[in-house]
């Protein structure tokens, strides 16, 4: 094996195990031990940075399995058939543990045991006229039994910062020896109440919360251990972590335990083997359907509709509690009253499982005039038109909700482009009285009513026109009477007399002269142009 000098000691934080650039190359244990249980381990070491010291990381952790009298697997046929970036997706993403299964059946691994280091430069000092350069180490070993999947060790930590790689060198051969230890003691199932490791998966964890878990789990009965491997990938996806827990009570004992947590909120998904996995359970929301923000409603007494998020346990508003719309996942449901006032604001407050709240607002208004009408045309005192079709103009006004429809009849008006408070549309009349009703109505359904009655007349006045004619004329004896339309006229002493004629247009009369003896003359006059009278 080859050692470097000035290797710098590991001591970053939480470790992202199984996340980095490559699998270091090994040599088979071809001195293995003899004797020891039958349990055949296949070492693979995986450096985070600086591979170089892959090749002493893989022997250190080799030696110490082969002083525990524990066979190794030749690490070059399995990296020869599936490459090392397979392996490691194999390993990591696999949650049928098909790529363990193989390594059991094809190459008789009955243990994986994983090294991961990472190296990080923290400064450099001179001494003795020699520059030195120092770094942190982090190394974490992780055994899992091939058949099952199960974690028989996982641990690690951190070497003090120093220019000598004893540090290194000792953190990789004890961490490994108790690895080796677990796989000794617990190989195939362990012994009952012995401690041993179990895998939780946490999904859809952000950093806070998986802090929290963590700190949780640490004073959760039973949990000796916890560890943190963050990692992200095809079949996990970001905001999951994997925690490796030593844990010395029945895992169903630990799955009550999570299910009891209310910090942080979280869902047990799935418990079986030697594997947990829980979700983060999402806060709860809350947001009203109906009413509106903003609405205006008409009624005081009204239903109000609530959805909140899956885990909500309680929902009230108001203070009166809301209840569960059968067949509606997620929707609730309360009557309310409101007191006498324009504006009234509504809190809806939620509870879920874990004991946290949540609260929405709104403020709804209230309408209950209806609107206001005017009419503009026709004029409120014409009642008699002879025009047919009747331009209507009205004033609507609703200071509450807004005008809604107006209508005269059946026929719709619509807003006027100039003035929205004036409504205008043309309606037809009938012959004779027309009864109109006007309707308005408000947003939240108030109404409006005016009524009157406007006659409808285009028929025009018939006209008879007559004219008044002057007949003069002189009869040539005295006693002469003159007769015309039934009337005796005058006859002045000389013989002279003037009638006056009233009779329309083209028509004839006919003037009579009567002597003292009884003759009688008889002169027909057309009624002309003009009032003037033609002898016929």
């Amino acid at each position: 094996m080859r050692y470097r000098n000035g290797l710098g000691v590991l001591g970053l934080g939480l470790w992202l195990a199984f996340a980095g650039h490559g699998w270091a190359q090994s040599q088979p244990g071809q001195n293995a031990a003899p004797a020891g249980p039958k349990a055949r381990v296949l070492v693979l070491t995986f450096a985070k940075n600086e591979p170089g010291y892959a090749d002493m990381v893989q022997g250190l952790a080799e030696a110490a399995l082969l002083e525990h009298g524990l066979p190794l697997v030749d690490r070059g046929q399995i990296e020869a058939r599936y490459g090392i970036e397979n392996l490691k997706k194999g390993l990591l993403y696999d949650p049928e543990a098909k790529m363990l299964a193989e390594l059991r059946t094809r190459f008789g691994a009955d243990v994986v045991l994983t090294v991961t280091y990472f190296r990080q430069f923290t400064h450099q000092q001179e001494f003795a006229g020699s520059m030195h350069r120092f770094f942190k180490t982090d190394v974490r070993v992780r055994a899992i039994a091939a058949d099952t999947g199960k974690v028989l060790f996982s641990g690690g930590g951190w070497s003090p910062i120093q220019a000598r790689t004893d540090g290194f060198e000792r953190l990789v051969t004890q961490t490994v020896s108790k690895a080796a230890e677990a796989i000794v003691q617990r190989w195939r199932g362990g012994e009952p109440g012995k401690p041993h490791a179990i895998e939780l998966l946490a999904r859809h964890f952000d950093a806070d919360h998986l802090l929290e878990l963590e700190a949780a789990l640490r004073t959760t009965p039973g949990v000796l251990e916890v560890s943190r491997r963050d990692f992200g990938g095809p079949a996990t996806g970001e905001g999951n972590a994997l925690l490796e827990l030593q844990i010395e009570v029945p895992i169903e004992q630990l799955t009550r335990s999570l299910r009891a947590l209310t910090r942080p909120a979280i869902r047990v998904t799935a418990s079986s083997g030697e594997r947990i996995e829980v979700e983060l359970a999402p806060e709860p929301e809350v947001g009203f359907v109906e009413p509106r923000d903003g609405a205006a409603l008409g009624r005081r007494t009204f239903e109000v509709r609530v959805r909140a998020s899956e885990g909500v346990q309680s929902l009230t508003v108001n203070g009166s509690p809301a209840r569960r719309v059968p067949d509606r996942p997620g929707l609730w449901q309360v009557q309310l009253t409101a007191p006498e006032q324009a504006a009234w604001q509504l809190t809806a407050a939620a509870r879920d499982s874990f004991g946290r709240t949540v609260q929405a607002q709104i403020t709804v208004h209230f309408d209950t005039e209806p609107p206001t009408l005017q009419w503009l045309e026709p004029a409120a005192d014409v009642s008699l038109t002879n025009r047919r079709k009747l331009a209507v103009r009205v004033r609507a006004r609703d200071e509450g909700s807004g005008v809604a429809q107006l209508r005269v009849g059946k026929q719709p008006l619509a807003p006027s482009q100039d003035d929205p408070t004036v409504w205008e549309g043309e309606i037809e009349l009938n012959e004779g009285p027309n009864p109109l009703e006007l309707v308005a109505v408000d947003r939240v359904g108030n109404r409006a009513e005016l009524r009157r009655e406007i006659t409808l007349d285009s028929t025009p006045p018939s006209l008879d026109a007559t004219v008044v004619a002057i007949i003069e004329g002189r009869v040539n004896e005295n006693g002469v009477r003159i007769i015309c339309q039934g009337k005796e006229w005058k006859v002045d002493d000389d013989g002279r007399f003037r009638i006056a004629v009233e009779a329309p247009v083209g028509e004839s009369v006919t003037v009579v002269a009567i002597d003292p003896a009884g003759n009688r003359t008889e002169k027909v006059y057309r009624i002309g142009e003009g009032g003037k009278a033609e002898p016929q």
